[in-house]
């Protein structure tokens, strides 16, 4: 006689695990003053980034900031002139005890200063990124933010990030001419770091965060998971439209010979392929040191849907990529 579960359907995974098979949804844009700090699922915060796609006139700039509870971590920039591959800019940005509370009626994680080195705070209307003598960036809400959660009885997963629009501010002096600002937040089991998750390690092939405006100001905006091991997803969020989610999206992916990303496309469901290329204009690589099959590689670049006939204004992505995890 069979156990109960032994049969032709039984998918043979763990007590407990469900092949990271994610559940996805979107949320609202504010998130209130505290939030962050009550666990979700049982899971911990493990770490925040807050990162901008950042255009002047002649510059393109990738700033990255992590923080965690009360304290600010690490801080990375990048730029280039516009069409040029990325740069890593040294700065010695503020990493130490923040404090965590209001400042000009704005929520968040600020250092004492006056004014402070490091801030990154928001309201329900709007927000303020500080990195003094690097930048200074007001944003205001844009779109819904988008969630998920990876349930698994080893390591459980929840994710959240937001987009804000810039709408004024400077980068190293100069006037800020456009630009998006995210915020993500991750939640991991009691004890543990992302960078050490299987996750991270093992099942990442593809995760690019994106946002593309449109002629008309309409946006897509949102994150493609994209893997052949069993852990992949994708969320977009579109001006006017309902949320597109998809499980296990399929995926069709072309690298240099150094891992960088030349093309790639995903199919997410009944919205059909959408595709990722470099910018029209050249560049946005983000070089990092390491070989490929166990250094990330980043990139700029743009996602719209395959057949997409309108002008893209403004385009960003954070592409993420382990070649080696997609064999």
């Amino acid at each position: 006689m069979p156990l109960p579960g032994d049969n032709e359907y039984s998918p043979g995974f763990g007590r407990g695990s469900f092949g990271h098979a994610s559940v996805l949804g979107t949320t609202l844009n504010h998130w209130a003053p505290g939030a962050y700090a009550e666990p979700i699922m049982g899971c911990p915060a493990a770490g925040q980034h807050v990162w901008a796609a950042v255009q002047t006139e002649n510059t393109r700039a990738l700033p990255i900031r992590h923080f965690m509870n009360e304290a600010a971590v690490r801080f990375l920039v990048y730029d280039a002139p516009i069409g040029e591959d990325f740069e890593f800019r040294p700065e010695t940005g503020y990493g130490g005890l923040c404090e965590v509370g209001f400042i000009d009626d704005e929520w968040g994680i600020y250092q004492l200063g006056r004014p402070p080195r490091f801030r990154f705070t928001t309201s329900d209307r709007a927000g303020r990124w500080v990195e003094r003598g690097v930048l200074d960036l007001e944003f205001a809400h844009d779109q819904e933010a988008l969630q998920f959660a990876t349930p698994d009885a080893d390591e459980p997963l929840v994710y959240l990030a937001r987009k804000f629009r810039i709408t004024g501010g400077t980068y190293r002096g100069e006037p800020v001419e456009d630009g998006y600002v995210f915020h993500e937040q991750v939640y991991v089991r009691s004890g543990h770091s992302w960078a050490l998750t299987a996750y991270k390690r093992e099942l990442q092939g593809v995760w690019l965060a994106f946002v593309t405006r449109y002629e008309d100001g309409a946006v897509d905006w949102g994150q493609i998971c994209y893997g052949t091991r069993g852990w992949s997803f994708a969320i977009v969020i579109s001006s006017g439209s309902e949320p597109i989610l998809v499980s296990r999206p399929e995926g069709d992916v072309e690298f240099d010979a150094d891992g960088n990303p030349v093309r790639a496309r995903f199919l997410l469901g009944d919205s059909g392929w959408w595709t990722w290329r470099p910018h029209a204009h050249g560049g946005g690589r983000v070089p990092l040191p390491g070989p490929p099959e166990h250094t990330p590689r980043w990139a700029e670049g743009q996602v719209t849907k395959r057949d997409e006939t309108r002008r893209v204004e403004f385009s960003h992505t954070w592409w993420e990529s382990y070649q080696s995890h997609l064999t």
